[in-house]
Parts: C-alpha cells; structure tokens; sequence
C-alpha cells in the first residue's frame, strides 16, 4: 500500500535500527549487481528467502525483490544515473529506499495511474502488503519500502 504521510524517521523507532547500508550506483552494471546484494544482505541478515528473480517470473508475493524492480527501474528511467540504494535493518524489519537527483510528483503518478516509463503508474505499489513512502509526496526524490517482521 502506499501512504503518503509516513515519514522515514518514524520507521527507525519501529524497526529497531541496527545497521544502514548505501549502494552508490553510476552505472548499469552496478545497478543489476546492487539489486542482486541487496537481496543477499536481507537473506543473510534475516534468514529470508527472497529471490531476485521472482521478479522475472511474476511473483509478486516477493515484494522485496518486485520493489527493487519497480522502483529501480522507474528510477533509471526517470532519472538515469547516479542513483542510491539504501538499506536500514533492525530488529523488527527492514526499509529499502532508492534515491534519485530528479524529483517528480507521486501523488500525480498515483492519482491518475501515469506510467511514462516501463512502471505501471505505482499499480504495484498499490497492491503491496508492505508500505511504500516516499520522502516528499510531490516533489519526491526517494521511494522507501519498509517491510516489518
């Protein structure tokens, strides 16, 4: 679901955060390696099983590994590099976010369902069991997907 009132410090105190991470991205190959440890740090860290390539196959139920997709992919398209990567963990869970120069308005790409790139107008989004957030809803620069245990 998105909720364009949830702020990113307040996911800290929820979470418990241990441990923070950054990916700084400048090109195509570190951005689909990045996605890949991304992936791997959360399993190791937490015990999970999320498997990047679920995305291949459609299988939304794994929403780390579609939010990296979606968001991702949005990211390079409306923005194109430098991108960050960023990881929080705690005890209770996780938030993932991907930061970009270029802002652009999420309440206007939710609202009217606009996909000018490959994304689908946050459909995604939309439909996820976890929260995403964004750090401004309409001058947004980075999405956040938090993910509690």
């Amino acid at each position: 679901m998105i909720d364009f009132e949830k702020k990113l410090g307040a996911c800290f105190e929820k979470i418990e955060l241990i441990e923070y991470k950054v990916f700084q991205i400048s090109e195509n190959q570190e951005y689909h390696d990045s996605k890949f440890a991304i992936v791997e740090l959360i399993n190791d860290k937490y015990g999970t099983k999320f498997d990047h390539e679920n995305w291949l196959h459609y299988k939304e139920s794994d929403e780390v590994s579609y939010f990296l997709n979606e968001a991702g992919n949005n990211a390079v398209h409306n923005n194109g590099f430098p991108l960050q990567f960023h990881v929080w963990m705690g005890k209770n869970g996780f938030v993932i976010g991907i930061s970009q120069d270029k802002d652009f308005d999420a309440v206007e790409v939710n609202k009217n369902k606009v996909f000018q790139t490959e994304g689908r107008g946050f459909e995604f989004y939309r439909r996820c069991k976890n929260v995403v957030f964004f750090d401004n809803a309409k001058n947004a620069r980075c999405v956040y997907f938090e993910y509690l245990f």
